[in-house]
C-alpha cells in the first residue's frame, strides 16, 4: 500500500534541484494523465520555470555582470570630458571652438567624472541626468561642432545597455525581492504536493495496476529525496571527527607539611 503522505505534503528544493526535479516528474507522468492532474502537472512545471527565472534575474544583477556595462558609461563619458578639456585649453586663436569647449565642458564636467567607482545605479543615474541636461538645454549642436558625436552616441548606448540591465530602461523588468528566491522554491514544494494530491486522488489501493501507476509517477520524488540524503550523509563523512575529549587528571593529594606530622 502506498504511504500517500509521504508525498502528498510536498517536497523541499534548492533552485538547482527543483528544475531537476519537475523534468523528471514530466517524463515520468503516467500516459492517461487526467486533466486535473495535467493541470496540477503543468503548474509544477511552470513554478520550476519561475524558480529558474528568479536565479537568471540575480545573475543578470551580480557585479560581475554590472562591471562591463558600467565601465562602458563611465569610459563614454570619460572621452567625451577629456576632448572637451583638451580642446578648452588650447589658445583661442588657434581653435575658434576653445571657449564653446570650456563653455561645454564646465556645463557638464565641472569637476570631471566624479562617478566612475559608484554603483550601478549611480552611474546609470548620473549619466541619465546629464543626457538630459544635454537634450534640455539643446547642448548636442554644440557638441557635434566640437567632434563629439561618437563620444555622445556611445554614452546613450552604453546608458540604455545599463538601464535595461537594472531594470530603468526600455525593457520593463520587475527586480526581484530578497526574498524571491525562496517565495519560488515555496510555491514549487507546493505544486509538487499538490500534483501528488491529485495523484493519489485517483488512485485505488486495491488495484495493482493503479498503485504502479501512483509510485511509477512519484518515483522522481524519491530520487530526488534520496540524493539529498546522500548529500548529507558525504557531507558528514568527510568532516574530520572530533577529538576524544581529554580524560581529567585527577589531582595529586596535597603531601603533608611538617607541621601537620608534628601535630
Amino acid at each position: 500500500m502506498p504511504q500517500f503522505e509521504i508525498y502528498v505534503a510536498g517536497v523541499r528544493a534548492n533552485a538547482q534541484a527543483a528544475p531537476v526535479l519537475a523534468t523528471r516528474l514530466e517524463n515520468a507522468a503516467p500516459g492517461d494523465l487526467t486533466p486535473d492532474e495535467r493541470r496540477m502537472l503543468k503548474l509544477v512545471i511552470r513554478s520550476a520555470s519561475e524558480v529558474s527565472s528568479v536565479v537568471s534575474e540575480r545573475e543578470r544583477l551580480s557585479p560581475a555582470r554590472l562591471r562591463p556595462l558600467m565601465l562602458a558609461v563611465t569610459t563614454s563619458h570619460n572621452g567625451l570630458e577629456s576632448m572637451l578639456s583638451m580642446k578648452a585649453g588650447l589658445p583661442a586663436d588657434v581653435a575658434e571652438r576653445a571657449p564653446l569647449a570650456a563653455r561645454v565642458h564646465d556645463t557638464l564636467y565641472p569637476n570631471g567624472v566624479v562617478f566612475l567607482m559608484s554603483d550601478a545605479d549611480s552611474v546609470w543615474s548620473e549619466s541619465h541626468r546629464l543626457l538630459t541636461r544635454i537634450d534640455d538645454e539643446k547642448l548636442e549642436h554644440a557638441i557635434h561642432q566640437l567632434g563629439g558625436d561618437e563620444f555622445l552616441a556611445a554614452i546613450r548606448k552604453a546608458t540604455d545597455v545599463l538601464g535595461d540591465a537594472i531594470g530603468t530602461g526600455h525593457d520593463k523588468r520587475v527586480m526581484p525581492s530578497s526574498t524571491a528566491l525562496q517565495e519560488a522554491l515555496v510555491r514549487f514544494g507546493r505544486a509538487v504536493g499538490a500534483y501528488c494530491r491529485m495523484l493519489a486522488a485517483h488512485c485505488d489501493e486495491e488495484d495493482p495496476g493503479s498503485v504502479a501507476r501512483f509510485m511509477s509517477a512519484v518515483a522522481p520524488i524519491d530520487e530526488h529525496r534520496a540524493g539529498q540524503r546522500g548529500t548529507v550523509e558525504d557531507t558528514t563523512t568527510t568532516e574530520s571527527p572530533a577529538p576524544a575529549p581529554e580524560t581529567p587528571t585527577t589531582p595529586a593529594a596535597p603531601t603533608p607539611s611538617t607541621e601537620t606530622k608534628a601535630a
